[in-house]
């Protein structure tokens, strides 16, 4: 018969039926301890059945945690895992679509993609004091939203203007960016300075 009280640390070297054999043991235990106690046995006795609950949980929680390192072992490199095996996630991500559902396109949406494809385009400065930037497309030119953008120099590098480069991309988000990089003259030799443009949404 069980002694009642059973460390952790003992169970884990024991296999399966020794495991099996002692939680046998522990529920006769507990049974005749809780007929005791009801038939009126001595008070020793009645505080033992926390101390045997207590080892039976231990017991179980070992043959649990076995059973489980077991079945990691046999679904490990498979598609599919049991529900309990999967490690926890929100309810929002375990809903979220998998890298290949998101890949996945309606042929009109792949057609779609294939004869209007992202557009690039070019961008044309006047060389003045006030300079308007255009941007051209693959046949016209237009502006980013509507007409045209007028800039001055003398406020976006304080004036002396003697380099001027444009640059226009599309954003993943549906807007347009526009970035100019500006080289000037200065007393110390010439200086370059990054001003933006102009970022709208596409019309």
């Amino acid at each position: 018969m069980s002694s009642g009280k059973v460390k952790t640390g003992q169970l884990w070297s024991k296999n399966k039926a020794d495991l099996a054999k002692q939680l046998g043991e522990l529920k006769t235990e507990l049974g005749q301890l809780r007929t005791q106690k009801i038939a009126g046995g001595s008070a020793a006795k009645l505080t033992k059945i926390h101390d045997v609950r207590k080892s039976i949980a231990k017991v179980l929680t070992v043959i649990n945690a076995n059973q489980r390192a077991q079945l990691r072992l046999f679904y490990k490199g498979k598609k599919y895992l049991p529900l309990d095996l999967r490690s926890k996630q929100t309810r929002a991500i375990r809903r979220r679509l998998s890298k290949h559902e998101k890949e996945l396109q309606l042929e009109k949406t792949k057609k779609r993609s294939m004869h209007f494809p992202q557009r690039k385009f070019a961008v044309k400065v006047c060389d003045s004091a006030d300079f308007r930037v255009n941007i051209l497309s693959d046949r016209q030119w237009k502006g980013i939203g509507e007409g045209f953008l007028e800039f001055n120099a003398n406020l976006i590098i304080g004036g002396g203007l003697d380099f001027l480069e444009v640059g226009v991309y599309d954003c993943e988000d549906g807007w347009h960016g526009a970035f100019c990089l500006v080289c000037f003259r200065t007393g110390h030799g010439v200086s370059s300075k990054i001003a933006w443009l102009v970022k709208k949404p596409f019309q």
